[in-house]
């Protein structure tokens, strides 16, 4: 076992039947860095923040921002390289790339951040990638941190583009939208094709939250560039792959050959780690233990001079008897499951809503409240159950409420930190917008489906003789 990396490897059972028929298993595969606090200094940053000024950002947006920016700077190191640059319909340079220092002296720049004008992204963005091109070193994290809180026009498909070329010179986007009116499908194209991540910030007051989170969170993240590859015996196959830990994403891994599968994760932050959820087809095999997958990560920490480092785990089952007890199921396996649901059931209902099947989308909402519920997830839940209501009286979904919705089941991977409604939030049914527990399961199991195992993936058990490595 490497001591910077722990690599596990967590089948949903441990002991499988051994069935005449195929059945699928869970595997969950963790990779947490585990190095020391404060063992290495901080990871150099290289970062453009790519601030939206239009008019919508106006009164009490464009105060929160200002002062984001300032408590942003002091969470950086005097030696970490930032550009700022403002866009509207047009894009000017606040500041041009240069090390931090002291950030006090900064501070005269922010009053220029003043709302005006209307929105096109893809000027801003292609300005943010010279000017982080521009400070590009091998050993700092380069970033675009993007804020906007309206919808661009015209040049959506200029910003993936834009997009893809950062993603080319290794300059992840961390793109955020404020408030309800943003394009999200925009947003999340433009952090995926530069390979960063994409959120929902519900209201001015989580600027500052949700910056310095993202500067603290890059600061620690030394492991770089690592690939996840899952080796495969004859008889196992590969039916899904969903990234759980930090965001719940669907990966879509590549076969190198028709039994290795090749998942790249980038860069993984320390403790945090990333997590992928597998779902695994197995064919009939007999009794016995066997190794059904090997895990093999690759990966750089170049604060510590390595490079192309590899670790491997095996997952190990036994396959007994059919009819003899089994062991339950791993609990925290199957409750990233059952996150990974959730987001399927969200993801399913806002599509049916897009094409107008409003029975589909209230379905699936009131199958999504009912499973947060079980997750423990109480606010999330209510705001499905009141949109489910909202279509059952012929009203349109809230645009707060889809956003929270999205980000919120997507978020459900990092323990605890699902999105929180925002407070100015209003319900769309008579159900009370603050309630207990014990509210929320009524207001939920109004509805609460009588059958939504369509929806749910029951784990199921394996078998395997060895893959080769």
């Amino acid at each position: 076992m490497n001591s910077s990396i722990q690599l596990q490897a967590t089948p949903s059972l441990s002991i499988l039947s051994a069935l005449a028929t195929q059945q699928m298993l869970y595997v969950l595969i963790d990779a947490v860095p585990t190095l020391p606090s404060g063992s290495l200094p901080p990871v150099g940053l290289n970062l453009c923040l790519l601030l939206d000024r239009s008019g919508s950002m106006q009164g009490e947006k464009i105060a929160h921002l200002r002062e984001a920016v300032r408590i942003l700077l002091r969470s950086m190191s005097p030696g970490d390289i930032v550009s700022i640059v403002l866009f509207d319909d047009r894009v000017d340079t606040l500041l041009s790339p240069q090390a931090v220092g002291d950030p006090a002296l900064l501070d005269a720049l922010l009053p220029n951040i003043r709302e005006r004008g209307g929105t096109a992204l893809a000027f801003g963005l292609r300005r943010a990638l010279q000017l982080v091109e521009s400070g590009m070193a091998a050993d700092r994290i380069n970033r675009i941190l993007l804020l906007t809180d309206g919808e661009t026009w015209g040049d959506e498909e200029e910003c993936k583009q834009i997009a893809a070329a950062c993603g080319a010179r290794g300059i992840g986007i961390q793109a955020f939208g404020l408030g309800a009116e943003w394009k999200a499908s925009l947003l999340d194209a433009v952090a995926q094709a530069s390979g960063g991540q994409s959120d929902y910030l519900a209201t001015p007051d989580s600027l500052v939250t949700g910056f310095v989170k993202a500067v603290r969170a890059l600061q620690v993240t030394w492991v770089r560039n690592a690939t996840l590859t899952l080796r495969l015996p004859t008889g196992v196959r590969p039916r899904a792959a969903w990234r759980v830990v930090p965001q719940i994403k669907r990966l879509e891994p590549r076969f190198v050959t028709d039994r290795n599968v090749l998942t790249p994760l980038g860069e993984i932050q320390n403790a945090v780690g990333q997590s992928v959820l597998f779902e695994l087809m197995l064919e009939p095999r007999g009794v016995g233990a066997v190794r059904i997958a090997q895990a093999e990560l690759e990966f750089d920490i170049p604060t510590r001079g390595i490079l192309s480092e590899k670790i491997r785990e095996d997952v190990i089952v036994t396959l007994q008897e059919e009819g003899r007890p089994l062991p339950p199921l791993n609990p925290r396996v199957m409750n990233l499951a059952e996150k990974v649901n959730a987001f399927k059931l969200q993801t399913r209902a806002l599509d049916e809503a897009a094409l107008g099947n409003r029975s589909g989308a209230t379905q699936q909402l009131r199958a999504l409240a009912t499973q947060l519920l079980d997750l423990g997830a109480e606010d999330l839940a209510l705001t499905a159950a009141q949109q489910a209501s909202a279509l059952e009286q012929n009203m349109a979904l809230d645009e707060a409420a889809k956003k929270l919705l999205q980000y919120g089941t997507r978020n459900l991977g990092e323990e605890g930190e699902a999105i929180a409604p925002p407070t100015s939030q209003k319900p769309q049914s008579s159900t009370p917008a603050t309630t207990s527990s014990a509210d929320t399961a009524s207001a939920v199991s109004l509805s609460r489906p009588a059958d939504i195992s369509a929806d749910r993936e029951p784990a199921a058990p394996a078998t395997h003789e060895e893959p080769q490595a």
